[in-house]
């Protein structure tokens, strides 16, 4: 696997501080681990899906470049944004998300940094040669 592409995706669901604040920590554990279910599933290893908070995962796609890569992130958005989820109040929301992602070779070689920089490179330069922005409805 060394010196083959790597992208890695930095995914957000969104509103997730309004879920917690308005809909009680049991429904915005009951909306991660959804999501958590559906990243390994997609991705087929659960090592390649890590939690980082507040809402914030992170998938490596391992041997794919990155137009792959962008390609993969937006279904994926569209997989966890096409499920709704039943809370214990009885409420059916349905979750969306959005991500960041980049080839790691291209990047930089400093995963950690990586994650940091991203969604603000991104945001500011949008889908380009070395990154991409993905939704549901990209």
């Amino acid at each position: 696997y060394y010196g083959d592409p790597l992208v890695l995706f930095c995914l957000q669901v969104e509103s997730f501080e309004w879920l917690q604040e308005e809909q009680g920590q049991v429904a915005a554990d009951t909306v991660l681990l959804t999501c958590a279910a559906h990243l390994r599933e997609f991705v087929g290893r659960p090592e390649r899906v890590a939690y980082l908070g507040g809402g914030n995962f992170v998938v490596l796609l391992p041997r794919c470049a990155l137009d792959e890569g962008r390609l993969r992130a937006i279904e994926l958005c569209k997989v966890v944004h096409n499920q709704t989820l039943q809370l214990l109040t009885g409420d059916y929301i349905r979750v969306s998300c959005r991500g960041w992602g980049a080839e790691l070779s291209r990047f930089t070689q400093d995963a950690g940094e990586m994650i940091q920089r991203l969604p603000v490179e991104c945001e500011q330069v949008g889908s380009g040669e070395m990154m991409f922005v993905a939704d549901a409805f990209s």
